[in-house]
């Protein structure tokens, strides 16, 4: 059986996937802070990308982007504070997505939605 972190490991190696086939340059992955965690993070051009990767079921009525909590998106500023003061690259801008997945389990169709700008980095 696989646990809740094989799932999302799974799931953050289809959206690293996808994002390469986009253009990304993927420059990270599970990056930890004592305040929180960065699923991805990839340079697009000039912009430094923060990706926050979400999976439901389709039998489940909340879609991926509406499971997270205030205190995640809490949690996911400070520690994309704390790798832009870090950061040594060229990117100019920064941002963060949401990449969701939604798993039909009968029939095993995966639906992908990357939203761009999703939270204020602010």
């Amino acid at each position: 059986m696989i646990n809740r972190y094989q799932h999302g490991l799974i799931y953050e190696k289809l959206a690293k996937e996808h994002l390469e086939q986009q253009g990304y340059k993927i420059i990270a992955q599970n990056v930890r802070f004592k305040c929180g965690e960065i699923d991805l993070v990839a340079e697009q051009g000039t912009t430094l990308v923060f990706i926050e990767v979400r999976k439901t079921s389709a039998a489940q009525w909340l879609r991926p982007e509406e499971t997270i909590a205030p205190k995640k998106i809490i949690r996911l500023r400070k520690a994309t504070r704390l790798y832009v003061w870090n950061y040594r690259g060229k990117a100019a801008n920064v941002r963060v997505d949401l990449i969701g997945f939604r798993v039909d389990e009968q029939s095993k169709k995966v639906d992908l939605d990357h939203h761009e700008d999703f939270i204020d980095f602010g």
